[in-house]
C-alpha cells in the first residue's frame, strides 16, 4: 500500500505529522470510553506511544507491526467485538 501511494503521498503525510497541533491534553481530558490497539513492532506509533494515551483499555498485538487492520485483520474484529459487546451489555 505504502509503495502504491508513492513518495509525493509520503511527502505530503510527513509533513502534516511534523506540522499537526499536540492534542496529547486533549486526548487526557477525554472521559468516554476507550480502547487503543497497537503493534509491538510499530515503528511509527510504538507501543511507548500508545501507553501515553488516556484510555480504558489497551491491546498490544505482539505480531504486528503499524498497520494492525491489514496484518491480522480476523483479530483486530474479535477484540473490538468483544470490547464493543462488553459495553453494550
Amino acid at each position: 500500500m505504502a509503495v502504491a501511494s508513492g513518495v509525493s503521498a509520503l511527502a505530503r503525510q510527513t509533513e502534516i505529522a511534523i506540522s499537526r497541533a499536540d492534542r496529547r491534553a486533549a486526548l487526557a481530558a477525554f472521559s468516554a470510553p476507550t480502547l487503543v490497539i497497537n503493534g509491538a513492532h510499530d515503528p511509527i506509533c510504538t507501543p511507548a506511544h500508545h501507553r501515553l494515551a488516556a484510555c480504558q483499555q489497551r491491546e498490544t498485538f505482539n505480531d504486528c507491526g503499524h498497520f494492525v487492520p491489514l496484518e491480522d485483520p480476523r483479530r483486530l474484529a474479535q477484540c473490538l467485538h468483544r470490547w464493543i459487546t462488553e459495553r453494550v451489555q
